[in-house]
């Protein structure tokens, strides 16, 4: 998707990761700005006031991303182990079953719970370890809202815009 200028001056995308920001280069050719947070926080405070930010929700504090410890690195070797293990036996009887919609609505179910379960017990954990939180986030897009209120604020998650 590429953005008319037209319609915009400045755009500014903020993320921790700066692999995440170069990937946006090639959507919006040369107009736009991005803050590798923490790293280059002081760009939100001087400069042209910018038209949109999009932001990445799950955010570390000003102080950066804390190193996982072993223990929690280790646990989450576990649980992806696990989670692979009870995705891979969601279709251990093959096609079985196929004939059968109920049989097709229960595994989308099951599907469903075990999305909820990595969700929770595999995804949450790494972001805490971390140290990244969607109220960092959320914090920093309130801060830009005050600092420059006739910005829109958009927010940024790896499943897309919300």
């Amino acid at each position: 998707m590429i953005l008319s200028t037209a319609f915009m001056n400045k755009l500014v995308f903020i993320d921790d990761d700066k692999r995440e920001l170069d990937q946006f280069g090639p959507l919006i050719e040369g107009e736009y700005t991005y803050i590798h947070w923490p790293n280059d926080r002081e760009k939100l405070v001087f400069g042209q006031p910018p038209d949109l930010f999009v932001s990445d929700l799950y955010l570390p504090s000003a102080d950066g991303d804390r190193k996982p410890t072993t223990e929690q690195t280790e646990e989450a070797a576990s649980t992806a182990q696990e989670i692979a293990h009870r995705f891979h036996n969601l279709y251990a009887s093959g096609t079985q079953g196929v004939e059968s919609i109920e049989l097709c609505k229960a595994r989308l179910q099951d599907t469903v719970r075990l999305i909820t379960y990595a969700h929770e017990e595999l995804l949450r954990p790494q972001w805490e370890a971390l140290g990244q939180s969607p109220d960092n986030g959320i914090a920093l897009l309130q801060q830009v809202s005050e600092r420059f209120p006739e910005g829109r604020v958009g927010r940024w998650r790896e499943s897309g815009f919300e």
